[in-house]
């Protein structure tokens, strides 16, 4: 298979970076995960989305962000 010259995982590269994955045990999943929103402010969320308002707009006025 011909890869591009400046091509950074290659087969032998992702073989070597496979391998070390499993040798070291590292894992994908994120060290924390932010806490799920709550049911009434989910349904105000939707609700407003429904009226179309911008995602922007609703995150000042509710504090999301």
């Amino acid at each position: 298979m011909n890869y591009h010259s400046n091509s950074r995982l290659t087969f032998a590269s992702r073989e070597v970076l496979a391998k070390s994955v499993i040798d070291e045990g590292r894992c994908s999943r994120p060290h924390r995960s932010p806490p799920r929103t709550h049911r009434a402010q989910e349904a105000v969320v939707l609700s407003l989305r429904r009226l179309r308002m911008p995602g922007f707009q609703i995150a000042r006025q509710r504090g999301l962000s």
